[in-house]
């Protein structure tokens, strides 16, 4: 079974945007050079003076998750590893969006920008991480299966504990009394060898 689009399309969103911030941080690797005006055209320029509009990418997350939670818990569930891929876009997705705008706010910070620009993205960046942290908490709250690491978190923390004597006896295909009687032998022979020199 297929996850849905609406999931697939949140995060491919997200990934653009969090590509288009590389980008343009990748082009300006140190904005301090730059001219308020430039990097005002600069800003503008890579589409981030409409900050709204890229708002509404990680806002619809908010509805994606809620569709994708009530697709996770249908009657007919979909397959576990559906379930883990889901998990993961939107994982990923909030992630990118919140470290995207991050960095966005961070390049803005302490620079003389005009306030209708530098505003938006600090405010912006700050939902996002908001966003970030409540789709975490609802995932794990809510989702029906954990995400891989985890379930691989969860294994090592819940593994049995396996006493010494009992990990050797298995590997040596004895009984642990067995064990423990080869190795009471071997400390008498060692313990004899040196009075017999």
């Amino acid at each position: 079974m297929q996850i849905p689009y609406a999931i697939l399309k949140a995060k491919e969103r997200a990934a653009v945007f969090d590509r288009r911030v590389e980008q343009f941080r990748s082009a300006y690797p140190d904005p301090s050079r730059e001219r308020s005006e430039e990097l005002h055209r600069v800003l503008e320029e890579f589409g981030f003076s409409h900050a709204v509009d890229w708002q509404r990418g990680w806002q619809a997350l908010t509805t994606v998750v809620d569709l994708a939670l009530q697709w996770a818990v249908k009657s007919m569930p979909p397959p576990i590893d559906a379930l883990r891929e889901a998990r993961a876009c939107l994982e990923a997705a909030s992630a990118e969006w919140a470290n995207a705008w991050g960095e966005l706010a961070w390049f803005v910070k302490g620079r003389r920008l005009e306030a209708s620009l530098s505003g938006p993205i600090n405010d912006s960046a700050t939902m996002a991480q908001a966003e970030w942290t409540r789709v975490a908490a609802t995932l794990e709250e809510r989702w029906p299966v954990v995400s891989r690491g985890q379930e691989a978190s969860e294994a090592m923390n819940g593994a049995a504990f396996v006493e010494l004597d009992d990990a050797f006896a298995h590997l040596a295909g004895v009984t642990k009394e067995a064990w423990q009687t080869r190795v009471e032998e071997h400390k008498q022979k060692r313990l004899r060898l040196p009075n017999q020199e």
